[in-house]
């Protein structure tokens, strides 16, 4: 027998069976093995390549260079690359000293896109939760209010509350990369790895705040939630008429209006966007005279051009939906390049087609991610 062997059968547990020893022992054998393995195999891995950016961005950027080495450190088995101030946040331990699953700086850069790119965060009262559960008052029922005339008793009238218990529920994904991609001397990993987190988060707290997770998660839609659901005539969804909609806005309480927003599927934005008045061709949603009352956004331009390549563009005219989605606000006057520092180099296809459209006056539809608002946009140019 090894001595390694000897050293295992020299432990003593009470009350293990033979059945159990055995189990333990070839277990620990078997995690050697494997863990001599991967030393052998480590060995032969090629050296760590040395980092030559093609890029000046990602070359002047240190983030870059950090979290290129903290993905190396753990590939190549290399911990002397790992960065020195994110060593504590992977510790086993908690609070302060680690127990973190990635650097904190890596967290606040992806919860703020998961927030800048979802819909129900936006919208959404967020408690940050220590524990699995978490039970909350919820007013119930406002006191009443009443006229009194002097020296008369006066009713009482108390808030009924009721507890709303929340439950935190943990989930996580597997990012695979190989060696080729980390090796990619122009490529910033983990700037493509916390904008893919975010997406992937995002759009999953989007389907579980509306629809719900069966089993797991209630969402706004969810029978019994307290959403209410309101029918109208037909049997098909394209039976529904501009009237319809007027019925479906006045019918929103009015101490709801202020924070009112509508949300729908883009199959039903679609049949919307296609609604005319009657047999007239005019479209409802966008008459030129009623463009603040637009789903979407406008924004009339004037291109600039310097030897006929679009060189900047001015907004002449916005409307308040424009304002709203994209969070610019005040930009009538002003050029794009002076309220989106950057946008010509992070979003070239914006200039080419505008300025093409303008050359030409053919009309073009496009979608695109401007990275600069963290917003998908689906722009049609005319």
């Amino acid at each position: 027998m090894s001595e390694d062997k000897k050293t295992l059968n020299d432990v003593v547990i009470p009350d293990e069976t033979d059945e159990q020893k055995i189990e333990r022992i070839s277990k620990k054998i078997a995690e050697d093995a494997i863990k001599k393995e991967i030393v052998e195999i480590n060995k032969n891995l090629p050296g760590i390549p040395s980092e030559n950016f093609r890029s000046a961005e990602n070359r002047e950027n240190p983030a870059v260079q950090e979290g290129r080495n903290f993905l190396k450190a753990i590939i190549y088995n290399k911990p002397e690359v790992f960065p020195e101030r994110y060593k504590n946040f992977l510790n086993e331990t908690s609070g302060a000293d680690g127990g973190y699953l990635v650097p904190q700086e890596w967290y606040n850069e992806i919860m703020q896109l998961v927030s800048d790119g979802g819909v129900i965060r936006k919208n959404a009262t967020v408690l940050n939760m220590s524990r699995k559960e978490l039970v909350i008052p919820k007013l119930n029922q406002i006191p009443a209010f009443n006229f009194v005339t002097e020296g008369q008793l006066k009713p009482v009238s108390n808030p009924n509350f009721e507890q709303v218990v929340l439950q935190r529920h943990d989930g996580g994904f597997i990012v695979i990369f190989s060696r080729q991609l980390i090796e990619d001397e122009s490529f910033d990993v983990m700037s493509f790895v916390s904008k893919l987190s975010a997406q992937i988060i995002s759009r999953v707290e989007d389907l579980a705040g509306f629809k719900g997770i069966p089993g797991i998660i209630r969402g706004l839609f969810t029978n019994g939630v307290g959403a209410s659901t309101v029918e109208i005539g037909g049997t098909q969804f394209s039976n529904i008429t501009y009237d319809d909609i007027i019925s479906m806005i006045s019918t929103v309480p009015a101490e709801s209006l202020p924070n009112a927003k509508w949300y729908m599927h883009r199959s039903v934005y679609g049949f919307l966007k296609g609604l005319k008045y009657g047999a007239n061709s005019e479209y409802i949603m966008t008459p030129d005279d009623k463009k603040n009352n637009m789903l979407e956004g406008y924004a009339y331009c004037k291109m600039h051009f310097e030897n006929n390549q679009p060189l900047d563009f001015t907004y002449l005219a916005v409307n308040e939906s424009f304002e709203k989605i994209t969070g610019l606000k005040k930009a009538t006057g002003k050029n794009v390049s002076e309220i989106i520092p950057g946008i010509k180099e992070s979003n070239p296809e914006l200039f080419e087609i505008y300025g093409r459209v303008a050359l030409t006056g053919k009309p073009e539809t496009f979608e695109t991610f401007v990275e600069t608002l963290g917003i998908w946009f689906s722009i049609s140019v005319y």
